[in-house]
C-alpha cells in the first residue's frame, strides 16, 4: 500500500482485542550474555566443546501474553548457535547479543534450541530445559553422526561404486567388442568396393533422415549415420 492510498481512508481502532489464549508479545531475542538466572553449566559447555569445539552457547528469550492478561511474561531457553563462513544459503540473517569485546566469530545460524512443547501441550511458551548433562549426550549422538570418520567412510563408500562402475561399463564395451569382431568382421571382409560405394551413397542420400538407418550386409544390420551427421 503506497501512500496515496491511505488518503482518505478511515481507520478505526478496535476497542479490545481477543485475548482469548496465549499470545505472543513480541519477536524472539538472542543472545550471548547469560540472562540472570539462567547460567550454563561450565563442566557441561567444556565436555561439549571437547569433541565439537565450533559451538557457541547461547539463549532464546521469546515474551508472551497469557490468556486474559496484558502481562508480559518471559521464557528463556537454552540453546547453541554457529558461525558458518559462507553464509550464502543460511536463512535470513538474525541479530544476537554479544558481551562487550567479543573475539569470537559472530553467530550466523541457529543450530537447536532445549525446550519441550509436550509438557505444556504445544500451548504457550514452551517448557524450560536446563543446559545438564542430557544435552551433552543430545550433543554427542548429534555429532557422531556427522564427524570427519564417519564423511570419509561415505565418501570411499561413493568411490568405490564410481570404480564398480566404470568396470561394469569397460566388461559390457569388451562384450559388445568381442561379439562384432565374431559377427560383423566375418561379413565386412567379404565385402566388396561397389559394396562399400552402394553403402556410401546410401549414407549420402539418408544421413540427415529423422530417423536413424541401418543396413543389412550378408545377414549382419550395421548402423547407419545419427540423424542430422
Amino acid at each position: 500500500m503506497g501512500w496515496r492510498d491511505w488518503r482518505g481512508k478511515r481507520f478505526v481502532v478496535p476497542a479490545a482485542r481477543s485475548r482469548d489464549g496465549w499470545r505472543v508479545a513480541g519477536d524472539d531475542l538472542y543472545t550471548c550474555v547469560a540472562p540472570p538466572g539462567f547460567e550454563k553449566d561450565p563442566a557441561v559447555t567444556e565436555a561439549i566443546r571437547s569433541f565439537d569445539p565450533a559451538i557457541i552457547p547461547a539463549w532464546r528469550i521469546q515474551l508472551w501474553h497469557p490468556p486474559e492478561s496484558d502481562k508480559v511474561l518471559r521464557a528463556v531457553h537454552h540453546g547453541i548457535m554457529r558461525h558458518y563462513p559462507h553464509p550464502r544459503h543460511l536463512r535470513q540473517r538474525f541479530h544476537v547479543e554479544l558481551p562487550q569485546g567479543w573475539a569470537g566469530p559472530e553467530p550466523n545460524f541457529l543450530d537447536v534450541f532445549f525446550d519441550d512443547e509436550r509438557q505444556t501441550n504445544h500451548i504457550g511458551p514452551a517448557a524450560y530445559l536446563p543446559w545438564d548433562w542430557k544435552v551433552y549426550r543430545y550433543c554427542r549422538a548429534q555429532y557422531v553422526l556427522l564427524t570427519v570418520e564417519t564423511y570419509m567412510k561415505r565418501m570411499e563408500a561413493r568411490r568405490e561404486r564410481l570404480a564398480q562402475e566404470r568396470e561394469k561399463h569397460q566388461e559390457e564395451l569388451a562384450y559388445r567388442r568381442r561379439h562384432f569382431e565374431k559377427t560383423a568382421m566375418p561379413i565386412l571382409e567379404t565385402l566388396t568396393p561397389r559394396d562399400w560405394s552402394e553403402y556410401e551413397e546410401l549414407r549420402r542420400t539418408r544421413g540427415r533422415s529423422a530417423r536413424r538407418v541401418s543396413v543389412a550386409m550378408g545377414g549382419v544390420r550395421i548402423p547407419g549415420p545419427t540423424p542430422g551427421g
